[in-house]
């Protein structure tokens, strides 16, 4: 897989992803969030995408900050609520278009939109941009405001003749001068965008399925689905037995491990045999290859999907709330959980942590994911007809 990071290295002054905080948050975001871009993370490349590209019309005066100091990289539309780089931050967590490139249009360094001037030479710049970004390959455009938009349309067959755009989409601009729109509010500025993107429904005002891709154009699938069922299936199972032995040890490091990936192989196994309905929902991951993906994103695409029922709006700080929703909330427990396993920087900074060496406090925790674990096979078998619980190996 091509590392995008550095292989846009060059743009780190001007460009940037659209990643906040850490490579797959839940909480919402707002003023007081970690808007930078978790350059350190190494999750981080695998949630960047080549094919979409998330266009501003030109950088502000912040600009000129950046080009002194040297060690400002990718901060470009991370630069904090000053800019309201958290209301498009709110906008695209846990989205599809979440990992995207973002640039400018042009390069002039001007605060005052109505001032910034067209120049020819900065298209050509965009597209050399664009074509490095994804291999020569046309990209999706989603352009900040009306003017980012129209300056587009300007130069339409001047885009048209370097096929590297297919498709370019208008969403409301961030900034505080369109504060009559989107008021200020995260929340409010992703219902805007979610609208302009085509992923409300009408009915429900919620998110919901992206558009079809056109009959015939459709991705392949990215595996032989019968090549990967029955062993996700046994893999399920003999891990899911092996963290029942762990925890009857009192290993509750390797039983948290096993019990999180006896989950992960049931819904990566789901998710290769579905993978044909799921990409013409437009739910399918950036990450192509099922065998990449970890558990935090499996566990999203099952809710995605509707595998798993979920009633809250994972936004939540706290680690035991999701308890109180259905599975598909309570699972979100059981990945916080796992993640502090595997990432002591999750451990450290989480302000409630499991406390591995009390065996009073690890049976019950167990006994919660153990459960959790349990519900999410059952849902699983309603969609597919089998259970991992019952495929011990």
């Amino acid at each position: 897989m091509t590392d995008l990071l550095s292989l846009m290295s060059s743009y780190r002054k001007t460009a940037s992803w659209a990643v906040w905080g850490a490579p797959h948050p839940s909480a919402r975001f707002t003023r007081d969030s970690d808007l930078s871009l978790p350059v350190r993370d190494p999750e981080l490349s695998l949630v960047l995408r080549s094919d979409v590209v998330l266009l501003g019309l030109n950088p502000g005066n912040a600009a000129h900050d950046r080009a002194r100091d040297e060690s400002a990289d990718y901060i470009n539309f991370h630069t904090g609520p000053k800019h309201n780089d958290h209301l498009i931050a709110e906008a695209f967590r846990e989205t599809q278009y979440w990992g995207s490139y973002m640039t400018d249009l042009y390069a002039q360094i001007e605060s005052r939109s109505a001032l910034v001037k067209d120049v020819p030479t900065d298209i050509d710049a965009l597209l050399t941009e664009i074509a490095a970004l994804n291999g020569g390959e046309p990209v999706h455009i989603i352009a900040f405001g009306a003017r980012t938009y129209q300056a587009l349309a300007k130069h339409s067959k001047r885009l048209a003749s370097a096929g590297l755009v297919r498709d370019i989409t208008r969403i409301p601009h961030y900034s505080g001068s369109n504060n009559g729109q989107h008021k200020g509010s995260p929340a409010v500025y992703r219902r805007l965008v979610h609208a302009a993107l085509g992923w409300l429904d009408e009915a429900t005002d919620s998110p919901g399925t992206v558009v079809e891709s056109p009959a015939g154009n459709d991705p392949p699938p990215s595996h032989d689905a019968s090549d990967y069922l029955d062993g996700f299936v046994q893999l399920a199972g003999e891990l899911y037995e092996e963290a029942g032995r762990c925890a009857e040890a009192e290993l509750w490091r390797a039983a948290v491990l096993a019990i999180g990936g006896a989950v992960e192989a049931a819904i990566v196994g789901t998710a290769t045999v579905l993978e044909p309905q799921l990409r013409k929902q437009g739910i399918w991951p950036t990450v192509q290859d099922p065998l990449r993906w970890q558990l935090g994103r499996a566990t999203q695409l099952a809710r995605d999907a509707g595998w798993l029922s979920a009633s809250l709006p994972g936004s939540s700080d706290d680690l035991f709330e999701p308890l109180h929703g259905e599975v598909g909330d309570a699972v979100r427990f059981l990945v916080a959980v796992r993640n502090m396993v595997v990432h002591p920087g999750a451990y450290i900074r989480a302000n409630v942590r499991p406390d591995f060496t009390d065996i009073n406090h690890m049976r019950p925790t167990y006994d919660i994911l153990h459960g959790i674990a349990g519900e999410v096979f059952g849902q699983l078998a309603a969609v597919l007809g089998y259970n991992p619980v019952d495929h011990p190996g």
